[in-house]
């Protein structure tokens, strides 16, 4: 087997004197519900709100692989996706940031009433004042997720269900670190 189309590049570069882009990390299989980004870019810096109304950004969530899923109380799909997510984060701990982003119009005390309503104690709230953020990284309906690496660019994402809570995911998520 000969080298790869990257490996042929590289080396193309090499003797032109040219920099080469170190290669990302390799990541683990994309688990099913995903789809690769690439990595070519970083995630959008917008404020959103937790639980105590403080705005934050991914800017603040760097170091470790994030998963900033944009969600709503009233989505049909969400009833059996958030269920899933929150298994995740009792399966991966603080290892990932798991961010669901809810897009209710009655913002935070909404979120808090359906996660204990529906038991999902391991996730915390946070929202997406007037669906801003989603609208700014062109978030088409809910569920919508982005999976980002360690560093904050944009790996992969979701538009629909996905296998939040199988441990090719965790292994995916483990390897963008």
């Amino acid at each position: 087997m000969g080298p790869t189309r990257r490996e042929t590049l590289g080396g193309l570069a090499a003797m032109a004197g040219l920099a080469t882009v170190p290669a990302l990390a390799q990541a683990a299989p994309l688990p099913r519900g995903l789809r690769d980004l690439g990595r070519t870019k970083e995630m959008a810096e917008v404020a959103f709100k937790d639980a105590t109304g403080r705005d934050i950004g991914f800017v603040e969530l760097r170091g470790k692989p994030s998963v900033a899923m944009f969600w709503a109380t009233w989505c049909a799909v969400c009833y059996g996706e958030m269920p899933k997510v929150n298994h995740l984060q009792t399966m991966i701990g603080d290892q990932v940031n798991i961010v669901p982003m809810s897009i209710d119009r009655g913002g935070i005390p909404a979120v808090q009433a359906y996660y204990a309503k529906r038991n999902l104690l391991a996730l915390t709230p946070y929202h997406d004042t007037e669906s801003i953020f989603a609208s700014i990284m062109g978030v088409r309906g809910v569920p919508t997720a982005f999976v980002l690496d360690a560093q904050g660019r944009m790996a992969a994402v979701a538009e629909g269900r996905a296998e939040w809570d199988s441990q090719e995911m965790v292994s995916y998520l483990n390897s963008l670190a």
